[in-house]
């Protein structure tokens, strides 16, 4: 059997958690951990390889707790799982590092640079969850995401049960979700972008990938979002930069404005017409390249 390009290998950290993390781009390149999306998995980090690859960053893409080969972590918090990267960081023989969150990842990103403001000297954001807590709540996000968070403040049971079904759908037939149930839902960019196969299946395989063993992480995940986070996004004073399209309907735009008035020393990257989905894809190449333009001294 072929092995995959890009191998996962799972980490057992000292505080008794295990992370996967897959390794894409330059292998000597700049040190960046990426954080995947809501729902994903390590595997996002593909839509990056090639970009990364040229601009000379490293990436090291890591499962979120309760996705793919990380296990859930019940009750866990975003600055206990900020102390396991740390230990990942460790095991993977870094010093410093930038940390890169797409979407549901920008939370994580957040959190390290938070916690190691000494071992993260960048951060960089794609279309990133916001603290919700700190810029007005969840009311502008996409229609369909505000109704599953109705139903699960009205019943867990009834959430749990949603997701177990969308589960099911997705892992059993992974080319008919996506187009018949999302593309309707999303801007011009996004639909363009959607339609191409192989990037469609590149973002179905991660999502797959993700929820396969735990689904109902997607609700405590967007509990953890939602809730304050110990921390507040003002007291991070590395450079940040954000990229995100004023045509995204997921995570709309007027979320990072928010954010970027908050946050001391950030960079909002405002890009006309892109959606959630084609931002990273149209892109990586201008991230990765600013990524590289912020080495350091390990």
């Amino acid at each position: 059997m072929k092995p995959h390009p890009h191998p996962v290998r799972v980490i057992d950290t000292p505080d008794g958690h295990r992370v996967g993390v897959t390794e894409y781009g330059a292998p000597g390149g700049v040190p960046t951990l990426f954080f995947h999306g809501w729902p994903g998995s390590r595997l996002q980090g593909a839509y990056a390889h090639e970009a990364a690859k040229r601009a000379g960053v490293r990436i090291l893409a890591l499962d979120r707790p309760g996705y793919g080969t990380t296990p859930p972590r019940p009750g866990g918090t975003l600055t206990a799982w900020a102390e396991t990267v740390d230990f990942a960081a460790d095991a993977l023989g870094l010093g410093k590092f930038h940390v890169l969150g797409l979407s549901g990842g920008g939370p994580s990103a957040y959190a390290c640079a938070h916690c190691m403001p000494e071992r993260v000297p960048g951060v960089f954001l794609l279309c990133p969850a916001p603290p919700f807590a700190e810029v007005g709540g969840s009311r502008r996000l996409m229609p369909a995401f505000r109704a599953l968070l109705a139903v699960r403040r009205k019943s867990d049971r009834i959430a749990r049960f949603v997701i177990r079904v969308g589960a099911a759908f997705i892992l059993r037939f992974p080319a008919a979700w996506q187009p018949r149930l999302c593309l309707p839902l999303l801007p011009r960019a996004d639909r363009r972008l959607l339609v191409r196969k192989p990037v469609a299946r590149q973002l179905i395989e991660s999502v797959r990938e993700g929820i396969r063993a735990h689904p109902a992480v997607i609700l405590e995940d967007a509990d953890t979002f939602l809730a304050p986070w110990g921390f507040t996004v003002c007291g991070i004073h590395q450079p940040v930069h954000i990229w995100h399209g004023t045509a995204d309907r997921t995570v709309p735009h007027a979320y990072s404005e928010a954010v970027a008035r908050l946050l001391p020393n950030a960079t909002l990257h405002s890009l006309p017409g892109e959606g959630h989905y084609s931002l990273p894809w149209n892109h990586s190449a201008a991230v990765c390249r600013q990524i590289a333009g912020n080495s350091f001294s390990a």
